[in-house]
């Protein structure tokens, strides 16, 4: 995986003590792996519009161990999901279309974004 993934957790203290791989593997956590997409890119479609992608305190965040779960803002999820198709890269498109689907399935709230630095 290149791609960030995005999972929705409705309990947060449900997994205040799951490590990231735990997140990535646990089967309760509804998630979608994109194959492209990385918070940079999610910050820059979501500024478009001047909103932000990701925002409040981490989920969970190991300095060490170079990962992030970061919750992720409504709005700027809406303006990403929103980007004009001819204006995207056929490869971002995809994901986007991952994306939109599972927000349709999950809903705007409770998402998280896992990244990796």
């Amino acid at each position: 995986m290149v791609g960030s993934t995005i999972i929705k957790v409705d309990d947060a203290s449900a997994v205040s003590d799951m490590t990231f791989d735990d997140m990535m593997e646990a089967a309760i956590l509804p998630k979608v792996e994109l194959d492209v997409l990385l918070t940079l890119d999610f910050e820059i479609m979501a500024s478009d519009v001047e909103e932000r992608w990701s925002g409040g305190q981490p989920l969970l965040f190991d300095a060490d161990g170079g990962f992030v779960i970061l919750p992720i803002k409504e709005a700027g999820l809406k303006a990403v999901i929103s980007q004009k198709e001819e204006e995207t890269e056929l490869e971002k498109r995809d994901d986007l279309e991952k994306l939109a689907e599972f927000v349709k399935n999950h809903g705007f709230k409770n998402l998280y974004e896992a990244a990796t630095f």
